[in-house]
């Protein structure tokens, strides 16, 4: 700000003119001026130090000013800044929130009011009243009883029919606050699970209560201190007291004495949490001093908070089924003396077959088991059947209850030995015709079992022998009457024609005759070679054999046989040069193996025979070309007098490969075949050393 000086209007020029011109300075006059001026111009420095101070004193009062008005800002957008915050929670809480001015229109609802109502925006209700989310009934209501006592006391709680935008009503709870400037706070939720909920417990009750009377076996409830709470009719009418005389009385009062210990162990084992639930038999006294047998199942209820809050006893009475197990018991001990009398098992189970009534003493005898051990465990019954038959056995159990059970099966005893059992059960009904339990009678019929297969072995035996008699009649009558013929013939031309026979005519009759001979004696060879070796008679010699040499001169002495015909190649794998085998029964092998590979190869074909030497084992291998084997047909190759059905009319008497696998297994080895129809086969013979 900028003062002006008061010497700007000050008119001294014309204070000068009203002086009399007077050329000549006069003293006294300018000093008087000068003194005036100078008066003036402290007073205006006075002035001027007056109007500083004030403007300084303004300057200081508007920062004070400006001050308290930015204190004033700080505090108005952190007053904001909650009422934001307070605005932000109100909006996102589950409860719908809305402020409602002095006439009853909204002015603010928050988003779960909104939505509650099934509304998109708040910008459809704003300005609109109340009565717009209301029935006229639920109007009615709030003008007629509501809001005069929310007038008289300044807020109200309750609940309401709701109406949304769809038209459709829910339940509502609703609390109403009054302000001091006269608006309305409401803050609602939607309560109709709750009220669902609230029905299904309702009706939960009733269904309670009604089954609480109404159920065919006695139920109470019983508090902390062991008095009767409630207790139903059917629980009046087993131990003969009214409900008003038992709500007197705690359930030890009408317990008997010998079984109040038991009651009380299983209720400790309730409160401590190691059981759900127990059932137990015990007696009550009747009012009129009789005792009754009851089956008591009892279990905890508790609070929502977890206290307790009574327990439930669930009493079916069972006299007489004790006095007929009493009855029972004494029939089973007659039935167990006799039982105990007999050779045969005598056993009991329950219907489910979890429970081992009773098993007689012959069970050790039979299994060399205790009786004992299957008590405890019953099930070790089926972990002692054989695992061959045990599958079986377990299917036909089912059929106990039917009276359908009869089964043969072996068991194993600890020592590991079988023995033979037949099985019978039969079902026991009880008065309603249910079955009740299950006995059985079980018998070993091991020497049954080891005679019928002795008598079984020996049919088989007689049918092999049959079988080997009608191939040996069809061998022999063909493979005989070759060579027989042969002989026959040749003879008959050297008897009656030798006079007209040239020498060599007549040597070539004597060669056939000759060659038939050797094959019938080979023949007949053979056949008492294969009947010693079916005696077990056949005997095992090893010596020490040079294999490369042995081999090499059955090669030698086949080659000569077949001359060009075909090509009989042999292979030395074999590093050993000796091993120790019966040189006579080796023979049979190869001789047999390579001799029908030369019979069933056609002609320029090549035989291969290996020799192949391993650790501990010598492997013979003869590889054909020839007519093979069926695959159907290899299973039989080893039985005595049999022939494939594709040797058409090659001349052979089934006896070689049995022969051969005879000697092969006096030497502890193994013959296989592999053999292909049309292409060839291969006999593998491996024996250790």
């Amino acid at each position: 700000m900028q003062l002006n000086s008061p010497l700007s209007s000050f008119p001294l020029e014309a204070a000068i003119d009203s002086y009399p011109l007077n050329l000549t300075p006069d003293i006294p006059v300018i000093e008087t001026v000068n003194r005036q001026q100078q008066e003036e111009i402290a007073s205006l420095h006075a002035e001027k130090k007056r109007l500083e101070s004030l403007v300084e004193k303004q300057r200081i009062q508007l920062r004070k000013i400006d001050e308290k008005l930015e204190r004033e800002i700080a505090r108005r957008e952190e007053v904001e800044e909650t009422l934001c915050q307070y605005l932000a929670a109100i909006d996102v809480t589950t409860d719908g929130i809305a402020l409602l001015d002095k006439n009853g229109k909204y002015t603010y609802l928050n988003k779960a009011h909104v939505e509650l109502f099934g509304y998109n925006s708040s910008h459809e209700l704003l300005g609109e009243g109340w009565q717009k989310l209301y029935y006229p009934e639920q109007i009615c209501q709030f003008e007629r009883d509501i809001f005069p006592i929310l007038l008289q006391q300044g807020n109200w709680q309750g609940e309401a029919t709701a109406k949304k935008k769809d038209g459709s009503t829910f339940a509502e709870e609703v609390s109403l606050t009054l302000t001091p400037e006269g608006c309305l706070i409401c803050v609602c939720r939607d309560i109709t699970e709750r009220k669902k909920t609230e029905a299904a417990l309702r009706a939960s009750e009733s269904r309670f209560r009604a089954t609480f009377e109404q159920v065919a076996v006695g139920m109470t409830h019983t508090g902390s201190d062991n008095r009767y709470l409630r207790v139903n009719q059917k629980f009046c009418d087993i131990v003969g007291y009214t409900q008003e005389e038992l709500l007197t009385k705690t359930f030890l009062d009408i317990t008997h004495p010998d079984d109040i210990d038991t009651d009380d162990r299983y209720v400790k084992q309730l409160l401590a949490g190691e059981i759900d639930t127990f059932s137990i038999e015990k007696r009550y006294f009747r009012k009129d001093g009789s005792i009754i047998w009851v089956n008591l199942t009892g279990s905890l209820v508790y609070k929502p908070c977890g206290e307790l809050d009574y327990f439930v006893g669930v009493i079916e009475e069972i006299t007489e089924r004790k006095r007929t197990e009493v009855a029972l018991q004494e029939s089973e001990e007659r039935f167990r003396q006799m039982a105990e009398k007999i050779s045969e098992v005598f056993w009991m189970t329950d219907a489910a077959k979890n429970k081992l009534i009773y098993i007689s003493p012959a069970y050790e005898e039979i299994w060399d088991r205790t009786c004992q051990s299957l008590y405890e465990n019953p099930q070790s019954f089926v972990l002692n059947i054989h695992p061959e038959d045990r599958d079986r056995v377990v299917a036909a159990l089912a059929k106990q209850p039917l009276g359908e059970y009869d089964e043969e099966y072996r068991i194993l005893q600890p020592n590991g030995q079988e023995r033979w059992i037949r099985d019978r059960a039969f079902p026991i009904k009880n008065y309603a015709g249910e079955v009740d339990r299950i006995v059985g009678i079980a018998e070993d019929i091991t020497e049954y079992k080891r005679t019928e297969q002795e008598v079984r072995i020996a049919l088989a035996k007689e049918q092999e022998l049959n079988e080997l008699k009608s191939r040996f009649m069809s061998m022999t009558s063909h493979e005989f009457r070759t060579p027989l013929t042969t002989i026959l013939s040749s003879a008959e031309l050297l008897k009656n024609y030798s006079h007209k026979l040239s020498d060599e005519k007549k040597q070539i009759h004597f060669a056939r005759i000759q060659v038939s001979v050797q094959n019938l004696i080979q023949m007949l060879n053979d056949i008492l070679l294969l009947g010693k070796a079916e005696a077990g008679k056949l005997e095992f010699n090893p010596g020490l054999i040079d294999l490369r040499e042995f081999c090499q001169g059955l090669v030698e002495e086949f080659q000569l046989s077949v001359n060009d015909r075909l090509s009989l190649v042999f292979t030395d794998e074999c590093p050993l040069s000796s091993v120790y085998m019966d040189e006579k029964l080796l023979g049979h092998i190869l001789n047999n193996l390579i001799a029908n590979a030369i019979k069933y190869s056609p002609a320029g074909s090549v035989i291969n025979f290996q020799l192949i030497g391993q650790d501990k084992s010598v492997i013979f291998r003869v590889q054909d070309s020839g007519i093979g084997i069926p695959q159907d047909e290899l299973t039989h190759l080893f039985e005595s007098f049999y022939r494939a059905k594709n040797v058409g009319n090659i001349p052979g008497t089934g006896l070689g490969l049995p022969i051969v696998k005879k000697a092969v297994d006096l030497h502890g080895g193994i013959i296989t075949v592999d053999s292909e129809v049309g292409v060839g086969t291969t006999f593998t013979v491996t024996i250790p050393i």
